[in-house]
């Protein structure tokens, strides 16, 4: 996932940037030596660098994976796409990668899981055994960036760029490779 947070890191820094805006699992392809590589950019936004608006604004992608600020009616962002609902929307990703289960999976249909979402419900962290990743020390920290990135409030939210440093971070200091 640390090659996903990296192209957002570098998509987010591009002047005008550029936000994904539909980040979820089944947009995120693994080449033959495993690594992440972003797909997909249908829904993707550029910013306009002096207006901060966005072109192209349309409701689009994934409920479960959407910032709730997105379609809020007392938000200052809604229908206006940002890093940092990029940055929710990694984070929802992330927990279904680990786990193999959507985001909300307790809620049967998108526009529950959104609405719990837009009332400040996170997702229940899961069992440990629940996580895909062998290295259970892994999953502390890991838990606690996506709670960072899920925050409420989207000038919380940790930039792609500490992101990615995080991410690579919690690999070295908790996986161990038998080169």
């Amino acid at each position: 996932v640390s090659n996903i947070a990296s192209a957002l890191d570098y998509l987010h820094q591009l002047r005008p940037p550029i936000i994904h805006g539909d980040l979820h699992a089944r947009n995120i392809l693994i080449d033959a030596e495993g690594n992440g590589l972003l797909s997909d950019f249908g829904l993707s936004r550029f910013k306009h660098e002096l207006t901060r608006t966005t072109t192209n604004i349309a409701e689009g992608g994934k409920y479960r994976y959407m910032a709730p600020e997105l379609l809020s009616a007392s938000s200052d962002y809604k229908f206006r796409t940002t890093p940092a609902s990029d940055c929710y929307a990694f984070a929802m990703t992330i927990l279904e990668l680990a786990t193999l289960q959507k985001p909300f999976a307790e809620f049967d249909n998108e526009r529950a899981a959104f609405s719990a979402a837009e009332r400040g419900i996170r997702p229940v962290r899961p069992a440990a055994k629940t996580f895909q990743i062998p290295e259970e020390q892994v999953i502390d920290p890991l838990w606690h960036l996506l709670t960072e990135m899920w925050e409420g409030e989207p000038d919380k939210r940790p930039t792609m760029f500490k992101v990615n440093c995080r991410l690579i971070d919690i690999i070295c200091t908790n996986l161990s490779y038998d080169p």
